[in-house]
């Protein structure tokens, strides 16, 4: 009985019935990616001679295919034959598979040169024997198959599980450069402390070292093709070989070989476990790398007759950019919780269960693994820092609080932490600068357990050894100061600082109250008092040092003493209170060279010292002079630049808007042109027409005639202009009546300009305002016409439109620059176009 369950492919597309075999017999579809898992039971209906079996249909199409059959058990020994359908059972086998129980399974391969209808039968062996059974249909790529064959006898001495590909008689098998892959070399992993909070970086850890121990050795070991995206970028979903859930128990690898043109490849697999507890899939711990130098770490997803795995869950990437803690739900589609960066060190993550990725801002957590963090939100990969931030130590000894900022390296006066190993010291870090105030809750370099204050530039995680103690911290220890063996007579006030003596038995510092002045007393050297700004706890200002100090609230130097600031000897001599007070020495301008001088009431009145002084003066104001002047022509260089700019850019602008408008009366000009020949079409008159056949009629002594021979070729003209009408047929019929020629008409028609503009006088339009052609003007005639040309006058309107027409002639004849006698042949026909229409009116309101 086939208890078939689908694993890739939909295996079982349908149950036919066969009358070729008993009538229980059921012949079940196979495809190619088919897994089956079958059972074999002696009170199966289905069987043949009494012998229970399965059959199966498959219709194999090239690439090659491939099958391979495994018992679950044991007990149970398994025979597979398969024949072409049209051969019938009782002729050769094509191919003849056994498989005994609890073995890896046996396989064989058909070659196939064209489709072919095959069928497939699965029995015990002995007739007796049942159980349970796999079988896979596979199509293989003939190259690749013989390849990985090659590869895997070259690295295990046979071929493994895979099989020989049944060819064609006395074909031979093909010949393949064996390039088995080497092992992979593993580099160590990354030196990351423990990730407070992501364990994950350990585990992955551990299990990368195990699984790259130099004396780890796999129970199985396979090669396969690596490719897993190909050329186009589509996902390769499947690897054929067997390696997993294959009933054999321990720890696997496989070696991959490279697959043509593919867009991600495969190198290397490592897993604890191949065994699927008997299952089709299963998960192991593993870990896999591609040939990008990525590895994947963590646990796998096993797959039979699949060397295809993929990272489900929990996983750390690893890759050029660091280790990525996260969840992956495909490969390298990995949800980032926690990324680590080896150029800084620090560990991004995201907390509340978000996401580094998240294109929001959220809660996050910049992490210095085994230092300390700094909460605040991440968003698109990036740390998101608060205004006022809080770097809290990794083992809760203390709490620094300050403006954070992000830096490129740290400033040279900034107090450093200990250096992180591999971390370069230009390396991206963040740093607390300004005010800032260190809460300790145990012994520091600072001292005990308190509050204290420090101005200047903290790398996160480091703790200034020149912080000032609060007053409450002050008080909260100076009784310790009993115990120290150094006891000075402290001034009025001021508060002995006694942790000091556990670390430096031979020292006592004491502050004032304020904390604007601390004393240091150091056995057998002298007392040194140090000023302090109100708002820059931490640095000296002054340093003030002598044998005796006075115990007033603020200490004055007893006898001489010492003036420095920077480091550096500013006085030597007798003082007033904490004032260089008359002769003594100072510092020269030379380091190391002191001179004498002289202060009063801590100014410096020597001579020396003056003259110095004055020359500084002339000095500064001839480079103040000399600045000023640069200043100045600077400015005035600034101003006319700016004012040869805004010109051009007037002129630009200018320039831009003549040709914005010559373009726009050019449009309107052409709108206009081509609304007239539109008009013009749209009525069917020929106005140039009609106006090139009078001129030429008047040259050619139409005017001679009498007024009605006259009107006719005007009749004739108006026609041959009507819209549709080519030549000019009636203008020359009525030229024929009168007994004329066409001679004059036609030079006319091609009049040749003088030259030059017109210099007489222009004759004038006699029509306008006449009783012949009232409403006509020189500038409306045409649309005057259109509006009439079909009332009960259109023949006079034609005249005066016509005469109106040849007026028009005449004025631009005028503007071409023709003589004045070419341009009174065409005024001559206005005249009698003009006077055909005057008779013609004054004959018809006799009537």
């Amino acid at each position: 009985m086939a208890c078939r369950s689908v694993v890739l492919l939909a295996a079982l597309l349908g149950a036919v019935s066969s009358s070729a075999h008993a009538a229980s017999a059921v012949i079940n579809e196979l495809q190619a990616g088919s897994i089956i898992d079958g059972k074999l039971e002696e009170t199966d209906a289905s069987s043949l001679l009494g012998v229970p079996y399965d059959v199966y249909h498959l219709v194999g199409v090239p690439q090659d295919m491939v099958l391979t059959v495994a018992a679950n058990s044991a007990d149970v020994d398994l025979s597979v034959t398969v024949k072409y359908v049209d051969a019938g059972w009782t002729d050769g086998d094509l191919l003849s598979l056994g498989d005994k129980g609890g073995d890896y399974g046996a396989s064989g391969g058909i070659e196939l040169k064209g489709p072919a209808d095959l069928l497939v039968e699965v029995r015990p062996a002995n007739g007796k024997k049942f159980g349970a059974y796999s079988l896979r249909v596979e199509a293989a790529d003939r190259a690749d198959y013989y390849r990985v064959r090659a590869a895997r006898q070259a690295l295990s001495g046979d071929a493994g599980d895979i099989a020989t590909i049944k060819r064609p008689k006395n074909a031979p098998e093909p010949v393949v450069v064996v390039d088995a892959p080497a092992a992979t070399v593993y580099a160590p992993f990354p030196a990351l402390a423990p990730v407070p909070g992501y364990p994950q970086f350990d585990e992955a850890r551990a299990l990368y070292n195990e699984l790259t121990a130099p004396d780890w050795q796999p129970a199985i070991r396979t090669v396969g093709i690596g490719a897993t995206l190909d050329a186009a970028g589509t996902p390769i979903a499947r690897i054929t070989g067997l390696a997993f859930c294959e009933g054999r128990k321990g720890p696997v690898e496989v070696r991959f070989l490279p697959g043509g043109e593919t867009q991600r490849q495969l190198t290397s697999l490592r897993a604890r476990e191949a065994d699927c507890a008997g299952a089709a899939s299963g998960s192991s711990d593993g870990l896999y790398t591609f040939s990008d130098g990525t590895t994947l770490i963590g646990k796998l997803q096993l797959r039979r007759n699949d060397l295809r795995v993929r990272a489900l869950g929990p996983v750390v990437v690893w890759n050029r950019d660091g280790l990525i803690a996260g969840t992956a739900a495909a490969d390298l589609q990995v949800t980032p919780l926690a990324v680590w960066n080896p150029a800084t060190g620090i560990v991004l993550a995201a907390l509340d269960g978000g996401t580094t990725a998240s294109k929001t801002a959220q809660p996050g957590r910049l992490i210095y693994p085994g230092i300390g963090a700094i909460d605040g939100q991440v968003q698109a990969g990036r740390f998101v820092p608060p205004t006022e931030a809080h770097f809290v130590a990794e083992d809760g000894s203390y709490k620094t609080t300050g403006l954070i900022v992000e830096s490129k390296g740290a400033p040279q006066d900034a107090v450093r932490r200990k250096p992180i190993e591999g971390v370069a010291d230009d390396a991206t870090t963040y740093l607390l600068a300004g005010l800032t105030r260190i809460e300790t809750t145990a012994n520091t370099v600072l001292g005990p357990a308190g509050a204290y204050l420090y101005h200047g530039t903290l790398e996160a995680g480091a703790l200034p050894a020149e912080a000032r103690p609060e007053p409450a911290t002050l008080a909260r220890h100076a009784l310790s100061a009993a115990d120290c063996t150094i006891k000075p007579a402290l001034p009025i006030g001021w508060l002995p600082w006694g942790p000091n003596c556990a670390t430096a038995p031979n020292r006592l510092d004491a502050w004032s109250v304020d904390g604007r002045y601390r004393l240091r007393y150091v056995a057998d050297l002298e007392v040194r008092l140090q000023e302090f700004a109100p708002d820059l706890p931490g640095h000296v200002m002054s340093e003030w040092r002598a044998a005796e100090f006075s115990a007033d609230r603020v200490p004055a130097v007893v006898g001489n003493g010492e003036l420095w600031r920077n480091d550096q000897l500013v006085y030597r001599g007798a003082f007033e209170g904490l004032l260089p007070q008359g002769e003594g020495e100072c510092s020269g301008e030379t380091p190391g060279i002191t001179e004498p001088c002289s202060y009063l009431s801590g100014e410096r009145v020597d001579a020396l010292h003056l003259a110095r002084m004055e020359q500084k003066k002339l000095d500064d104001g001839r480079d103040a002079a000399t600045t000023a002047r640069l200043k100045a022509e600077a400015e005035e260089k600034a101003r006319l630049e700016r004012i040869a700019q805004q010109e051009a850019q007037r002129q630009a602008e200018a320039q831009a808007a003549a040709q914005r408008a010559a373009a726009q009366r050019a449009a309107q000009l052409e709108a206009q042109r081509r609304a007239q020949e539109q008009a013009e079409a749209d009525n069917g008159f020929q106005w140039g027409k009609l106006a090139a056949l009078a001129t030429g009629a008047v040259i050619g002594g139409v005017t001679q005639l009498d007024s009605q021979t006259q009107a006719n070729l005007l009749a004739g003209a108006v026609q041959d202009s009507m819209g549709g009408v080519d030549g000019m047929s009636n203008t020359s019929a009525a030229i024929g009546s009168a007994g004329g020629g066409g001679g004059g008409m036609a030079s006319a028609l091609s009049p040749s300009p003088a030259g030059g503009g017109a210099s007489f006088a222009t004759r004038p339009n006699t029509l306008i305002g006449s009783a012949a052609c009232p409403g006509y003007s020189n500038d409306n005639y045409k649309e005057f016409f259109e509006a009439n040309s079909t009332g009960p006058d259109v023949q006079l309107h034609t005249m005066c439109a016509a005469a109106f027409n040849y007026y028009s002639a005449y004025l631009n004849a005028i503007r071409q620059g023709y003589s004045e006698a070419q341009c009174n042949q065409t005024y001559g026909a206005f005249q009698s176009t003009a006077s055909v229409a005057t008779n013609f009116y004054e004959t018809t309101r006799t009537r």
